[in-house]
C-alpha cells in the first residue's frame, strides 16, 4: 500500500512538472488580446527599423498571420515570435506588429494593403517591453502600452 501512495505521489508530481514546464515555454510567446468589437488579422516582423508592410508578406497562406476575434484574447500562440527570436536572428532591436481589419484583409487585395498602408495599429516592441507586458499585446492599445513606439501614437 505505501508503495503504490509513492507510486501515485510521485505520478502527480511529474505530471504537475510537466504541465509547468509548457505554461514556462509559452509565457515568452506572443499573443494578442482583442479588445475591440471587430475581429483583427497579426502580423510580425523582425526587420525594424523598417516598419514598411513591403517586409510582411501576403497574409492569406502565411502562418505568421493569424485572424483574432473580437473581444478574445488569442488562445492560439506564435510558436515562432518568442523571446529566442531576439537572440536567434541575431541581435534584433524590436519586434513590430501588425494589426489589421479583418474584412479589409478578406476583400482587398494584398498589394493594395500594403501601397495604401492599410494597418488599424503597428507596435514596434523591445523585448524588455514584451517581458513587461507578458508577451500578451492588446488591441487598441490600453494605458500600459503609452510608452511604446507605435502608430498611429497612443493617446489617452
Amino acid at each position: 500500500m505505501k508503495k503504490l501512495s509513492y507510486l501515485l505521489l510521485l505520478f502527480l508530481t511529474l505530471t504537475l512538472l510537466s504541465g509547468s514546464c509548457d505554461d514556462e515555454k509559452d509565457r515568452y510567446k506572443l499573443r494578442i488580446n482583442n479588445l475591440s468589437d471587430k475581429p483583427v488579422y497579426v502580423a510580425w516582423t523582425t526587420s525594424y527599423p523598417d516598419t514598411s508592410l513591403y517586409t510582411v508578406v501576403d497574409p492569406t497562406p502565411n502562418v505568421q498571420i493569424k485572424r483574432v476575434e473580437a473581444n478574445t484574447l488569442q488562445r492560439s500562440i506564435y510558436r515562432n515570435a518568442s523571446k529566442g527570436l531576439f537572440y536567434l536572428e541575431g541581435k534584433i532591436e524590436k519586434l513590430s506588429v501588425f494589426i489589421f481589419d479583418a474584412e479589409t484583409l478578406e476583400t482587398t487585395p494584398w498589394d493594395t494593403v500594403q501601397s495604401k498602408s492599410l494597418v488599424l495599429q503597428r507596435y514596434d516592441l523591445t523585448l524588455e517591453e514584451l517581458e513587461r507586458l507578458k508577451w500578451i499585446i492588446p488591441y487598441p492599445p490600453t494605458s500600459a502600452m503609452k510608452d511604446v513606439e507605435m502608430y498611429p501614437r497612443y493617446i489617452e
